[in-house]
């Protein structure tokens, strides 16, 4: 049996934060390099390739034992181009410690990727048999998002309802209106779940959703409390600024909002 013996440099793990970065701000770039050989190993440099092209270049002065992982601490400023890009750290580029393995001296991640998230879930009620289903979806990764879905499932996992978006850009928010029978008070909202987008968290696409409707209360904004704010908006309703929403301020149950009902509403405010 022959035993090879030597030098073996190993990057173990590259971890660069925050993974959201955009370009001209700096991030920390966290780098584990492994000694996998029988000598001590030392005054080296590390690269740094974004899409196979050298970027940047840091030396490391630090002795590295037999079998010693270290951790180096590296700050850089994210350049501006295209995203997501391929970043790969290489430790020894020009094999100075006569390692005797460099398939193990590099370890390459993608970084700049969109991230895709339920922000909000809002649900009105339009009519005695109908809701309102909006749902906030936003990108706050740093790259745009392509072709993706956002569907309402009810708690079996049946779809209600879907839909497509096209594209979100980095930092956009995309409102989505979804009409369905009042029959679900409990659902979930999905966006990607096919993960057409690969995106840099993937928990986050999801929200589960129970609600209560509180017919004819008077409480137009859903806070569970009847103040001046409602008997604003009832006001506004019944002089036809707002959309007549008559499931929540038709307070006499004549089908339709008028200064009756704001009347009526402000008489809840206050007590009466």
């Amino acid at each position: 049996i022959q035993v090879v013996t030597g030098e073996d440099i190993s990057v173990e793990e590259v971890v660069i934060f925050p993974e959201n970065a955009l370009p001209g701000n700096t991030v920390n770039i966290e780098i584990k390099v492994l000694n996998k050989g029988e000598k001590i190993v030392g005054n080296f440099d590390i690269a740094f390739l974004i899409n196979n092209n050298e970027v940047y270049r840091a030396g490391i002065d630090e002795d590295i034992n037999p079998w010693e992982e270290k951790t180096f601490l590296i700050e850089y400023i994210i350049p501006d181009v295209q995203r997501p890009f391929f970043f790969t750290v290489v430790a020894d580029p020009e094999n100075t410690t006569n390692d005797r393995n460099t398939s193990n001296n590099e370890k390459t991640i993608k970084y700049g990727l969109p991230d895709l998230k339920i922000d909000n879930v809002s649900v009105f009620k339009t009519t005695a048999e109908e809701l309102n289903i909006i749902i906030r979806v936003e990108n706050s990764g740093i790259a745009q998002a392509g072709l993706f879905s956002v569907k309402v499932k009810d708690k079996s996992g049946i779809i209600i309802s879907e839909r497509e978006i096209e594209s979100l850009e980095v930092g956009e928010r995309k409102d989505i209106v979804f009409k369905i029978e009042d029959t679900y008070p409990e659902f979930y909202v999905i966006c990607d779940e096919e993960n057409k987008v690969e995106e840099i968290d993937e928990d986050n696409n999801v929200t589960h959703f129970i609600y209560e409707v509180l017919e004819n209360t008077g409480d137009l904004n859903g806070d569970r409390m009847i103040d001046i704010t409602d008997v604003i908006l009832c006001l506004k309703q019944a002089i036809g600024i707002d959309e007549k929403n008559p499931a929540f301020s038709d307070i006499n149950n004549d089908g339709g909002t008028d200064i009756i009902d704001v009347i009526l509403i402000l008489r809840k405010a206050i007590g009466l």
